[in-house]
């Protein structure tokens, strides 16, 4: 209980001895509390507002309808099988932020002034930052490197691409589930010019679409393609062969020796294989299709950006009060701890 005592006893003695330094120092700190609310006021005055682009999508995966797709290819003997898929899941979220997808977003030429005029998104956004005139003033091209297309290599133009693309990761793109277990991911891009803002999130989100669903349905729409070309063939054979047994059955219509009917029997078998063959090959083909179907991914575009965007920029009441405080611990800061250093001080040398 004591012990108790002391410890409150103590730490009453040091609020007062604290509240004591900021007391003979109250004159430094109201000065520096009237800095930070002028600093404050003049960055809320200046900073360029932050617009906040946000898309809310579910993506369908395969696996909530594979029991209805396996339930009919169990009917022709075979199964379907499982397995994960590169770009599920988290991997997913991971594709729509890779530095591929924003950089082809970024050369992806759309309109931004109604469909009069077409431009690349990393054009308007040079040109809106103002940095081609800053590149003109020093004398660097750097204006037609965008317009040749991406697949051959440039290091000018892959260098001011990776500028950009690692910039968006770091203060503007964020992508997330909204909850560990729901299929809902939320998509969000933060910059100071809103109609860049909204359009380059929506590009984003159809290239990383398109891209996750070609992924997902090439394999699939190639095997599809060889069996209607192997369909195509069997369709052609069938139909000679069973030209061939017409015509084979009429020549021995009236023949009572049996030798003659050999090649009657003959097309009757080569007909008989091949509608075999034609079946089983319109089976599997059934199954590609299913296949396919399973393969391609649904996904549901639930909420999209609308003007006007959220602004991230923080109101000039709230800025400036922010700034005083800030200023306030700092400068308080300051003077308890030179005070503390100098009692170690003090303390050092006493037992010396």
């Amino acid at each position: 209980m004591s012990s108790n005592q002391y410890s409150f006893n103590d730490f009453l003695k040091s609020l007062k001895f604290w509240y004591s330094i900021i007391q003979i120092k109250k004159l430094y700190i109201y000065s520096a509390v009237i800095i930070g609310f002028i600093i404050g006021f003049f960055y809320a005055f200046m900073a360029k507002p932050e617009y906040k682009a946000e898309l809310l999508f579910a993506n369908e995966t395969s696996s909530e309808n594979i029991s209805n797709y396996s339930s009919i290819a169990a009917q022709f003997g075979l199964s379907l099988g499982g397995g994960g898929n590169a770009f599920e899941g988290d991997n997913l979220i991971e594709l729509f932020k890779s530095r591929f997808l924003i950089e082809k977003t970024l050369l992806t030429k759309t309109s931004f002034d109604n469909g009069r005029t077409s431009v690349l998104f990393i054009d308007y956004y040079l040109l809106t930052k103002g940095m081609y005139e800053k590149w003109r003033k020093s004398n660097i091209l750097m204006r037609s490197i965008f317009q040749n297309g991406w697949e051959t290599p440039n290091r000018n133009r892959d260098s001011v691409l990776k500028m950009i693309s690692a910039s968006f990761l770091k203060n503007g793109l964020t992508v997330e589930k909204i909850s560990k277990n729901s299929s809902m991911i939320s998509a969000s891009f933060v910059d100071d010019n809103e109609l860049f803002a909204k359009m380059f999130l929506e590009t984003l989100t159809q290239n990383a679409v398109n891209y996750y669903t070609n992924y997902k349905v090439s394999k699939a729409q190639q095997n599809l393609s060889v069996l209607k070309k192997q369909t195509d063939s069997l369709k052609i054979i069938l139909s000679g062969n069973i030209e061939n047994l017409a015509e084979q059955t009429d020549l021995n219509l009236n023949l009572t020796r049996q030798l003659p009917k050999i090649n009657s029997q003959r097309r009757q078998i080569d007909l008989q294989a091949s509608s075999a063959m034609y079946i089983e090959i319109l089976k599997n083909m059934e199954l590609a299709e299913i296949n396919l179907r399973k393969a391609t991914p649904f996904i549901q575009i639930i909420d999209t950006p609308k003007f006007p965007l959220e602004n991230k920029k923080l109101g000039k009441i709230k800025t400036t009060l922010l700034g005083g405080l800030l200023a306030f611990l700092l400068v308080t800061s300051f003077f308890i701890g030179k005070e503390i250093v100098n009692r170690l001080f003090i303390q050092e040398l006493d037992e010396k």
